[in-house]
């Protein structure tokens, strides 16, 4: 079993609601692996979380990507 088939089977976003903790979710606009969207949603579900779009297609982000 993939890895990517593994983590679609775990729920956990009613317990997001229950962190209080800083967070910061980074999402590229047209990452290839994981649609925007779902990643918008995820971050809203967290208490004071921030979002920040970033101009990129890469999944993992790049140390020397200009964004």
């Amino acid at each position: 079993m993939l890895i990517q088939e593994i983590a679609s089977e775990i729920e956990l976003s009613e317990k997001l609601c229950e962190l209080n903790v800083p967070t910061l979710a980074i999402h590229a606009k047209d990452d290839a692996v994981a649609p925007l969207g779902p990643g918008r949603y995820l971050a809203s579900e967290f208490p004071n979380a921030r979002f920040v779009q970033i101009e990129s297609e890469n999944h993992p982000l790049i140390r020397d990507e200009q964004f």
